[in-house]
């Protein structure tokens, strides 16, 4: 269903982005001091690099609240994830079954739960143990999903068509 198509790009850019700029994270914003912020605000004439620009970006979705809500994380995880399960299921067009769409349904699964993964080991009173590769990819270092995840979610929506995307 097109309804899932379309689901499918907006949770992967969106849980991409989080994994990418969250609050777990924080080696992202150091080389973007408030300093170079003013100068660059003082500079107006001056372009700003585009790491600068990326910086202020990553900066803005770490600081925000609504982003960097627990509950906010696990709804969009869970929902994520459920997307990425019926894109496994539901066919678009004349696409192929399981196959047609399965980077955006795997980028949807494995984002989602990393986020819910995150939500679950940050609970206080949560002892569980994940193995070590969960752990490090899942949890801890999320940057590479969150790369994943975006770009499955820009090359599904500019190339509809092909098979496994």
């Amino acid at each position: 269903m097109i309804q899932f198509y379309f689901l499918s790009i907006l949770f992967n850019l969106f849980v991409g982005l989080i994994l990418i700029y969250g609050k777990k994270q924080p080696q992202n914003l150091s080389t973007y001091s408030d300093a170079e912020e003013e100068q660059n605000q003082n500079n107006g004439d001056e372009k700003s690099s585009f790491k600068d620009k990326v910086n202020k970006f990553g900066k803005t979705i770490n600081e925000n609240q609504f982003v960097s809500n627990r509950t906010f994380k696990l709804v969009l995880g869970i929902l994520a994830a459920l997307t990425g399960i019926m894109k496994l299921l539901s066919v678009v067009r004349t696409d192929v079954p399981v196959v047609g769409d399965l980077l955006p349904s795997l980028a949807g699964l494995f984002g989602g739960a990393s986020l819910i993964l995150d939500y679950v080991s940050s609970q206080e009173s949560s002892t569980l143990k994940f193995p070590t590769f969960i752990q490090k990819y899942f949890i801890e270092d999320t940057k590479i999903l969150g790369y994943f995840c975006v770009i499955v979610a820009i090359v599904h929506f500019i190339f509809p068509d092909v098979l496994f995307l």
